[in-house]
């Protein structure tokens, strides 16, 4: 019966961890454009953030430069563009 079920396991295909995947597209900020962009955080170099994602992730802005705040003052779908007063970092995912 071990051998049996021992066969089985071992005939299973083997999953590969999933990784996140690069939004790919482009993310605008105040006018700077980054292409594919990574993920990761974004200055807006601006007290405001007018952001255009065009990226496959949400876009959150935050009012630290380097997005470490506890809650993000807005999101910015893919393909939509949004004016957040207060923002100074987008972090994509």
């Amino acid at each position: 019966m071990y051998a049996a079920a021992t066969a089985v396991a071992l005939t299973l295909p083997f999953a590969a961890p999933a990784t996140a995947a690069e939004p790919g597209g482009s993310l605008t900020i105040n006018g700077t454009t980054y292409n594919a962009p990574r993920p990761g955080c974004y200055p807006s170099n601006s007290p405001n953030a007018l952001v255009v994602n065009n990226t496959a992730s949400d876009a959150y802005v935050y009012a630290d430069p380097h997005c470490r705040d506890v809650k993000e003052l807005q999101v910015v779908a893919p393909g939509a563009t949004g004016y957040v007063s207060g923002g100074q970092g987008v972090h994509i995912v």
